[in-house]
Formats: structure tokens, C-alpha cells, sequence
């Protein structure tokens, strides 16, 4: 148990202080709630459930971005311009997104984009064949669109893109 202590403080006539212990009050704790076992497993297969996603390398370099957008192909829909190329040797999935301030004029708006794009690789990627690299290029003013729109516009055209290439 714990306790909540009230103190008082008295200056005497000698200039000693005395202090005195007024009132003492119980604190309740909180309640712990007992654990169960399969409650503990089945949050850890949630977990593993989650964390199996593909794993997307990110392009960063220019030249990267340059070669995959001159010899690779090219898928467009209305909002969004994919660009592909499929290497033999990787294993694993690569992006590179553009976003640029032209059409996004809101860094918000641009990172909320990117966002949406990683995080529908993640969770589709593992139906696309191994070894694509991919650029991702945002080819309309998407800057006057609502966010919720714009999600679902975006997951729209990925998935268009994603049977074209298939």
C-alpha cells in the first residue's frame, strides 16, 4: 500500500522549524489484471502475422533512378507513372518514388504519398516477380485532392499497374 503523507511546517520562537505530520491518506493502486498465457501467444502470432511483409530496398541514387526510367518499361495510368526494369541477378524488391513539388505543392501531402506507396509494396510486393525495380513517379497536380480520395485513387491505379506488368 502506499500513502500520501500531509505535513505542516511551525517557525518556533528560538528560529527552529518543526514540522509535524498532519494527515495520512491511503493512494489506491491500480488493478493489475492476470495474464493469461494464450493471450500472450496469440499477441505474439499477431506480431509474426504482421511482420511477414516483403522486404523493399529504397533507391536513392540519381543514376539508379535514370536507368530504370530510360531502359525500363513504362506503365501510366491517370495519377501516378511506373517505371520497371527486372534485374536477374536481386532477389529483392526496389523502389524509388517522385514526388515532386510541381504536382504535390505540401511536403505533407508529398511524404503522406510516399508513405502510401511504400506501404502498398509492403503488403502487395510479394505477387510481383522477384527482382523488379521499380520508380514510381507522381505525373498529375494531385495537390487540390482530398487525402482520403487520394489514398484510395493511388491504390487504384497500383493495382491497374500491377496486372498490367503481371
Amino acid at each position: 500500500m502506499i500513502f500520501k503523507e500531509e505535513i505542516s511546517c511551525e517557525k518556533k520562537s528560538d528560529n527552529k522549524i518543526e514540522f509535524k505530520a498532519k494527515k495520512k491518506t491511503r493512494i489506491p493502486q491500480a488493478k493489475q489484471l492476470p495474464v493469461r498465457a494464450g493471450h500472450l501467444e496469440a499477441e505474439a502470432q499477431q506480431r509474426e502475422k504482421s511482420s511477414i511483409r516483403v522486404r523493399i530496398r529504397h533507391i536513392l541514387k540519381s543514376r539508379d533512378f535514370t536507368e530504370i526510367i530510360e531502359s525500363g518499361r513504362k506503365v501510366r495510368g491517370r495519377t501516378i507513372a511506373a517505371h520497371f526494369k527486372k534485374d536477374k541477378d536481386s532477389k529483392e524488391l526496389t523502389i524509388g518514388i517522385i514526388a515532386s513539388k510541381r504536382f504535390i505543392p505540401t511536403a505533407v501531402k508529398r511524404n503522406y504519398i510516399r508513405r502510401l506507396i511504400y506501404a502498398y509494396f509492403r503488403e502487395y510486393g510479394d505477387s510481383l516477380a522477384p527482382g523488379v525495380r521499380a520508380v514510381i513517379r507522381v505525373a498529375r497536380n494531385v495537390g487540390g485532392i482530398r487525402k482520403n480520395q487520394l489514398a484510395r485513387e493511388i491504390r487504384e491505379e497500383l493495382t491497374r499497374i500491377f496486372h498490367k506488368i503481371s
